[in-house]
Order: C-alpha cells, then structure tokens, then sequence
C-alpha cells in the first residue's frame, strides 16, 4: 500500500506536533516557573524595599514604640499581594509583626538561625524560610535601614501554589504556538 502525498505530508505534520508537544511538555515547565519566579521576586523585592524605607516602618524599628496593630494594617494596605504575608524582623531574628491573620499578635516567632547573608548572592529564596512554613514559599528580605545602620529586616513571602495559574497560562501560550 502506497501513501501518498498529501498522506506523508498529514503524517509528518501529525508526527511534528507530537513530538513539539512532548517537548513542551517535558522542556517548557521548569523554564516557565524559574522566569514567573524571577519577574515576580523583583515584583515583591521592589515591594519590600518601598515597605522598608516607609517612615512608620523606620520610626518603629527605631525605638520600637507604637501602635502595631496601625502598622500591621498599613503593611497589609501596602501589601500588591494579597495572599503574600509581611514580616517584621529584627537583626538578631525575631519576627516583631506579621501581617499573616493566623497569627496571634501574643506569640512572636523567632528564627533561631536566621542570617540576613543566607540568601547567598541573590535577593530571593524558595523553600520554607527557616523551616518557618509548611509549603514552599518565594521569600524575599530587605533591610530597614536608618542612619547607615540596619535595624531589621521586611521579609515578604508568597506561597509558590498561587503561581500555578500564571504557569498554566504560560504553558497554553506555549501548545497555542507549536500548534500553529
């Protein structure tokens, strides 16, 4: 039995789109997450540092006076990210305000080995931030500084889970394309 032309030809491109499919499929993912993460850890680096040169936040670290639960509402206003939490950590590591709800504003937690160097050469890290959450966070520090001196840190974390719409959108650009 003999193909012919046009059969080839619907083979081969049947053919092609199956294995651009694979391709994505297996090669698209990693490259997808790694640019979402990187774009949107400048996003909240960005956040971080306008959080941290903010006078409410500079006056508190400072001498440590005032109305937390004022701060901690203008943290959340301030707040691009809604299901993000804000940290308020002092040098030696203990997380003065959260802005996450669950948290009882009675416990403080402290973060026995945490050294703002960590982060190696980079802004941002993924993982649990000192085994501090359950799920995989994208966690970006900045520092409060005053006078030429660092006072703390404001630690801003976003669940890696809310990434997976972005990521499906990315990919479906991605199969929209090799199909074409």
């Amino acid at each position: 039995m003999k193909l012919s032309s046009f059969q080839k030809m619907l083979f081969s491109y049947l053919l092609f789109v199956l294995i651009s499919c694979l391709g994505i499929r297996i090669i698209m993912p990693p490259i997808v997450t790694n640019n979402l993460m990187e774009e949107n850890a400048e996003d909240i680096y960005c956040e971080a540092t306008d959080i941290a040169s903010s006078k409410s936040v500079i006056s508190y670290m400072t001498d440590y006076s005032g109305d937390l639960a004022e701060l901690s509402a203008s943290l959340t206003a301030m707040s691009a990210y809604p299901h993000g939490q804000i940290w308020v950590i002092d040098p030696s590591g203990l997380v003065l305000l959260s802005t996450d709800p669950s948290s009882s504003s009675q416990s403080q937690l402290f973060i026995p080995d945490f050294e703002s160097l960590s982060l190696d050469s980079s802004y941002y890290q993924v993982g649990t931030f000192h085994r501090s959450f359950t799920e995989k966070t994208l966690s970006v520090l900045a520092p409060v500084i005053s006078d030429y001196q660092t006072l703390g840190y404001i630690a801003v974390h976003y669940p890696l889970s809310h990434f997976s719409s972005e990521k499906g959108s990315a990919l479906t650009s991605c199969y929209i394309t090799a199909l074409i």
